[in-house]
C-alpha cells in the first residue's frame, strides 16, 4: 500500500517538495554558518579589531586633511581649493569603501578551503556557505561605511544627503566584497590572497576618475574604468555634494 501510494504520487509535487526541502536545509545551514563565522570573528579579536579600526582611522585622516578646506566659505579666491577638496574627499570615500569590502573578504574562502571541502562531502550547500559569507561580511561593510560617513560628514561638513552617500558607499563596499571573495576563491593560500590585493586596488585608484578625467583616458582604459566601483561611487558622491552646495 505504501509502495503504491509512493508510485502514484504526482511527480511535479515531488519535485516541488524536494526544492522546498532543499531551500529549508540551505537556510538552516546558512544560519548555522553565520553563527559560526560570528563566533570566529569575535574570538579573533586582533584581526577583527584591525578591520573595525580601518574606518575611523581613514575617516579621521580624510577629515583632518580636507575638513578645513571643505568648510571654507566659497568665493572667487577659495573656489578652486574647495572644489578640489570636495572632489578628493568624494574619491577617497568611494575608494575606502571598496577597500573595506575587498580586504574584509580576501582571505575568507581560501583560509577555510579544507573545511569547506570536508563539509561539502557531507551535504553542505554552496549557496548557504556563500550566503553566510555575504551576510556577515555585508553587515561588517555597512558598519564600516556608517562609521566613516559619520566622522567625515561631521569633520568635512558634507552638505549632500547622507542617506544618498551611505547607499553609494555600501554598494561600493559590497562590490569590493564580491571582488575579494572571488580573489579568495582563486588564491592558493591566504598569503597569496593578501599579496594580490594591490593588483585589485591599484586599478581602482588609477581608473577611479580622480587622477585623470575619464574623457582623457584612452578608449580601452575608459571601457575598464566603467567597471570600476570606485569610479561610480566617486561620481555619485561628488555630483550629490556639488548639487547641494550649488543650491
Amino acid at each position: 500500500w505504501i509502495a503504491a501510494r509512493r508510485s502514484g504520487r504526482d511527480s511535479s509535487n515531488t519535485g516541488e517538495e524536494a526544492i522546498a526541502t532543499s531551500l529549508i536545509d540551505a537556510a538552516f545551514q546558512a544560519g548555522t554558518l553565520m553563527q559560526r563565522m560570528l563566533a570566529v570573528k569575535l574570538a579573533d579579536r586582533w584581526n577583527t579589531g584591525i578591520l573595525l579600526a580601518q574606518a575611523p582611522l581613514v575617516a579621521l585622516l580624510i577629515a583632518g586633511v580636507f575638513g578645513r578646506r571643505m568648510r571654507s566659505e566659497i568665493d572667487l579666491a577659495s573656489w578652486s581649493a574647495v572644489s578640489s577638496a570636495v572632489g578628493m574627499t568624494a574619491f577617497l570615500l568611494g575608494l575606502a569603501a571598496v577597500w573595506f569590502g575587498c580586504s574584509n573578504a580576501a582571505r575568507e574562502i581560501v583560509a577555510e578551503r579544507a573545511i569547506y571541502r570536508r563539509e561539502r562531502m557531507v551535504g553542505l550547500s554552496a549557496i548557504a556557505y556563500l550566503g553566510s559569507k555575504v551576510a556577515v561580511l555585508g553587515l561588517l561593510c555597512v558598519v564600516q561605511c556608517l562609521v566613516m560617513l559619520f566622522i567625515v560628514g561631521l569633520g568635512c561638513g558634507l552638505e549632500g544627503s547622507w542617506w544618498h552617500v551611505l547607499l553609494l558607499l555600501v554598494l561600493a563596499a559590497l562590490a569590493g566584497m564580491a571582488a575579494g571573495l572571488a580573489l579568495s576563491a582563486f588564491s592558493k593560500t591566504p598569503e597569496a590572497a593578501a599579496a594580490a590585493l594591490p593588483l585589485v586596488v591599484l586599478p581602482l585608484v588609477i581608473l577611479g576618475g580622480s587622477l585623470l578625467p575619464l574623457d582623457e583616458l584612452p578608449a580601452p582604459a575608459t571601457f575598464v574604468a566603467d567597471m570600476m566601483p570606485s569610479r561610480w561611487a566617486f561620481e555619485g558622491v561628488v555630483v550629490g555634494e556639488a548639487l547641494a552646495r550649488h543650491e
